[in-house]
């Protein structure tokens, strides 16, 4: 890499996630954001009262979709290398579809999917 792409890739690196914004936004709504038990009392919160907090659980409902899309892309990609390589070595020296499948459970948003079983 160059040092003016090592540059722009730190640069985004230190950018506020989705994730950031979504408790930021819950902050600004009120509800506690300071920790990982706090956002998830103030889940429960937007759950138990959704008229009230329709945009929040709209938004969280959204995060969702977002990871839910991200695995099934996630899983199609693995049929595909396998597919296309079998079981040789990736990209960059990767193991392949052997590394993309431990991938699989990988979650975005977990705290929101842990709601879920809390509700």
């Amino acid at each position: 890499m160059t040092e003016a792409e090592k540059g722009r890739l730190a640069r985004r690196l230190a950018e506020p996630t989705l994730w950031d914004g979504f408790v930021h936004v819950l902050g600004e709504a009120g509800l506690d954001a300071s920790s990982d038990e706090a956002i998830t009392a103030s889940l429960r919160t937007v759950a138990h009262d959704r008229s009230a907090y329709a945009d929040l659980w709209g938004l969280a409902e959204a995060l969702l979709q977002h990871d839910e899309l991200a695995s099934a892309w996630r899983a199609r990609h693995v049929v595909m290398v396998e597919r296309m390589i079998g079981g040789k070595t990736g990209t960059g020296g990767s193991t392949g579809a052997a590394y993309l499948r431990s991938r699989l459970d990988l979650k975005y948003y977990p705290l929101l999917w842990s709601l879920r079983s809390a509700l």
